[in-house]
């Protein structure tokens, strides 16, 4: 009988695929944390205003929730410019002028 290695046995591959689900898992949450604190909304309900963007702009969940992580920690390069998140520009003025609001918000 032949065994499989796992994932993070295999050189080169050490959990990469792992980290890469809670680096999502993580952004996601940060992301909802983000609109709770914005819309004073729930859990579902952020979670909710993320797949509605995601949806309108024909973006994935996890690159609006990225996107909007960078917005609001003002993320260097900008948004918009080819290093980063360029297709998500537009879903993101949805929530430019809530971060505009915030206390220290250079936006």
């Amino acid at each position: 009988m032949t065994s499989v290695p796992e994932p993070s046995s295999i050189p080169g591959r050490a959990g990469v695929g792992v980290q890469h689900a809670r680096d999502g898992r993580e952004t996601l949450s940060v992301a909802e944390g983000i609109l709770i604190a914005l819309c004073r909304c729930s859990q579902n309900e952020a979670f909710e205003e993320l797949l509605r963007v995601a949806r309108r702009h024909h973006l994935s969940v996890l690159t609006v929730a990225h996107a909007l992580v960078d917005l609001a920690i003002d993320a260097h390069p900008p948004l918009g410019s080819p290093d980063r998140h360029a297709d998500a520009s537009g879903a993101l003025a949805e929530w430019e002028s809530h971060l505009a609001h915030w206390p220290g918000s250079s936006h």
